[in-house]
């Protein structure tokens, strides 16, 4: 490739071609997984007959809205999605709560809670680890649909969606999402030499030129060719420029995901593909304010630059994603076509309050030790991990050489350590004699049998950034070095109904409609495996939304039973969970920068 990327040039035409258009081995686990009955999807649906059902291209972004969309359509600005409209029926599609992606994306691929999926929050904590990691696809207790379609010896692509590291074996292409967000090649792909391939492609693909589109003015960063350097946005000095590293950042992951995509899709043909965008997420937590100024009355109003700047930065983040969605519908013609969002968003009056950073506090302590390349563990006694969701609270975890080889506390010194360190956190007070924290929790039960935290503590709200905290040895420090500002303007810390988000579908199948959806997230699996032609493998939560799809589609549906078993081994085709602290550290990071976690 030279010049522009493709993900770019060929945009224009291929929104022309969606105006004009008429339509658009899995290995199973050794023994049992997680104590649950070891029937196999295989048992449940041997011999299973599919005689060439339409393809299905499934495109997932993350946060996109209605109450957005539906003006700029009205007005002719995401031509993509109103023409998947007009053939086809688009509406509100109402998600789970708590409203979080991994939880809803999961829902999504497998069709069930999140108590039965197993996948609850960001991260979770693995043995022989100091520290959480992002969420591992071990830890999905049913098998997603890419996995349904390789039993059945359908050729899938799956490019960046929730929960897919390590990578697992299918019959097509996979490539997680620790790849297409943080740029890491441990265990990223399905097969594995494809990461080669894919480096090669994102290379060329620049997104300076997109990211003027967004802003008014020059950019205060470099967004050059390549991957994300997650983490650089949290170094930059220049609160502007902390900004736009999220906005480069989210704008590089998406137009790299689409190009992959559009490679896989047109080199390997899938009968089932699963896109994942995230990039109108972030904006929207960042720049919602800038962009819907008088929607609330907001804790940090927007100042008269980032009106100038941002002012357009949402919006024009829903034009770009029409064109992406544009080719991405292209490279896969005469498919059904089926377009969602997990959640919308609304305005943030408070701005996300302040998160609390535990790291500095703990080090300031003595009991933790980090540097430029993140924490010391072999200098660290005490870590505060990030389990918590939406919470300044604090999980601390006593460093112990039984939890993970870098650990650095006999478990003889368990219980003096953890009563020490409760003593001290609750005699922490600021200069006005103000509690540092309203409680301080202790846990001394065996650590071995339990994944809690050995001490959780929840920030006092009467402590604020203007005062000064006293440490044990009298040291005044101020409250500014442990408390920051989020200033997050846009949410989905909100009641389901009330953050809705999108299904779009079109396709062969899919008949016209005039009236708008108004379907459950809950429902999605279940009409993607009859699109697809796929038997579900467990009893589904919802179920198949019927005005989705035509007649002959609904009776080729009804021929499969609907399972009653709750659960079957869901066969991770994965040995061990590689180390890979650079993704876990770069998804907490952005993360942490928009109030996911502490």
């Amino acid at each position: 490739m030279t010049g522009r990327p493709r993900a770019i040039a060929g945009m224009l035409a291929a929104t022309v071609a969606v105006l004009a258009a008429a339509s658009v081995g899995y290995m199973r686990v050794r023994g049992t997984h997680r104590g649950h009955p070891t029937a196999t999807y295989a048992d449940h649906h041997a011999g299973t007959a599919h005689d060439g059902p339409p393809r299905l291209l499934v495109i997932g972004l993350d946060g996109a809205s209605l109450g957005v969309m539906t003006p700029m359509m009205a007005a002719g600005e995401l031509p993509a999605f109103r023409a998947l409209s007009a053939r086809g029926q688009h509406g509100r599609l109402v998600p789970l709560e708590p409203v979080l992606s991994p939880l809803l994306w999961n829902t999504v691929s497998t069709g069930v809670v999140p108590g039965r999926h197993g996948i609850e929050r960001f991260f979770a904590r693995v043995p022989g680890r100091p520290m959480s990691r992002a969420v591992p696809v071990t830890h999905r207790r049913v098998p997603a649909l890419w996995n349904l379609a390789s039993q059945a010896g359908r050729s899938v692509a799956v490019i960046g969606w929730w929960t897919t590291w390590p990578a697992e074996t299918v019959t097509g292409a996979l490539v997680s999402q620790n790849w297409t967000w943080v740029h890491d090649r441990i265990a990223a792909t399905h097969p594995p030499r494809l990461v080669d391939r894919l480096e090669a492609i994102a290379s060329q693909v620049v997104a300076e030129g997109e990211l003027s589109k967004l802003i008014h003015g020059p950019p205060r960063i470099p967004c050059g060719p390549g991957f994300p350097e997650n983490g650089v946005y949290y170094e930059e000095a220049d609160a502007l420029a902390r900004r736009e590293r999220t906005l480069c950042d989210a704008l590089r992951t998406d137009l790299v995901t689409v190009e992959v995509a559009v490679d896989l899709l047109e080199r390997e043909s899938p009968q089932l593909a699963m896109v994942y965008l995230r990039g109108i997420d972030p904006l929207s937590h960042r720049y919602w304010k800038a962009s819907f100024p008088d929607e609330v009355r907001y804790a940090i109003p927007p100042t008269g630059e980032e009106l100038r700047r941002y002012g357009d930065a949402v919006r024009a983040y829903y034009r770009l994603t029409d064109r992406l969605v544009a080719r991405l519908v292209a490279a896969m013609p005469e498919a059904n076509v089926i377009v969602l969002s997990d959640h919308g968003f609304l305005a943030e009056p408070e701005c996300g309050g302040h998160s609390f950073d535990h790291n500095h506090l703990l080090a300031d302590l003595g009991l933790l030790h980090q540097d430029d390349r993140g924490i010391d563990y072999s200098r660290s006694q005490v870590v505060h991990d990030i389990i918590g969701m939406l919470s300044s609270e604090g999980t601390y975890f006593v460093n112990l050489r039984s939890r993970a080889p870098e650990g650095v506390v006999e478990d003889a010194g368990f219980a003096a350590i953890v009563e020490g360190l409760a003593a001290r956190l609750r005699g922490l007070k600021t200069t006005r004699g103000t509690p540092l924290f309203e409680t301080v929790e202790v846990d001394l039960s065996p650590p071995a049998e339990r994944e809690s935290p050995d001490l959780r503590v929840a920030p006092n709200r009467e402590v604020t950034i203007d005062q000064r905290l006293v440490l044990g040895d009298g040291t005044e420090v101020p409250m500014s070095r442990y408390l920051v500002a989020l200033d997050v303007s846009g949410t989905h810390d909100r009641p389901p109904t009330e953050v809705p988000g999108i299904l779009f579908a079109a396709g062969p199948d899919v008949p016209r409609r005039a009236t708008p959806l108004d379907a459950r997230l809950l429902d999605v699996a279940p009409t993607l495996a009859c699109l697809a032609d796929l038997p579900l493998a467990v009893r589904p939560d919802g179920r198949a939304i019927s005005t989705l799809m035509d007649e002959d589609t609904r009776a080729r549906c009804a021929r499969h039973r609907v399972p009653t078993v709750e659960t079957v081994a869901n066969p991770v085709a994965v040995d061990g969970l590689p180390i890979h602290d650079r993704a876990d550290t770069g998804i907490a990071e952005e993360l942490r920068g928009l109030g996911y976690v502490q």
